[in-house]
């Protein structure tokens, strides 16, 4: 575990952060606290019952964490800040992420290339021009198309 954590740490280095690689790093986060309640149970306390629910406690804070971290608002802040040191940054997978990330896009958006600015500036306008139904509205969304109407990009 150690070795694929440190690997995807220079994947996301090189590379910058996605969704996949955030998730596989809790992902290892959640089987390490796993393993270590494994051995536990085995050096120390041999109950069945008590390793069961650590593990399902592990379970859900993994959960709750992930639901705490917004992941898309997460990469995106990430790949920000590698943007600012070394300029590279992918503008079609970064306008992909879901409208938590709208906020840091607009950053990026501000010191984007020519290039960036038309991907990011594409992607945004055909998210504010989307009509929703009431039954698929979600305050992310609102709050991403108000950030629109005050950008205006």
């Amino acid at each position: 575990m150690y070795f694929a954590f440190n690997r995807l740490s220079l994947y996301e280095a090189a590379f910058g952060f996605t969704t996949l690689r955030v998730y596989s790093h809790a992902f290892i986060l959640l089987l390490a606290a796993v393993y270590m309640s494994l051995l536990y149970k085995i050096f120390v306390d041999l109950s069945e019952n008590a390793f069961a629910l650590r593990t399902f406690f592990s379970i859900v804070i993994f959960i709750v964490a992930i639901h705490f971290l917004n992941p898309d608002l997460f990469i995106a802040q990430k790949n920000l800040e590698r943007f600012s040191a070394t300029g590279k940054i992918d503008y079609d997978y970064l306008s992909s992420l879901s409208p938590d990330a709208t906020p840091v896009l607009l950053k990026i958006y501000e010191k984007a290339n020519a290039e960036g600015k038309s991907v990011l500036s594409a992607s945004l306008n055909s998210r504010s021009k989307e009509q929703d139904a009431w039954p698929s509205w979600n305050l992310s969304r609102q709050n991403e198309r108000q950030l629109l109407r005050q950008y205006k990009i």
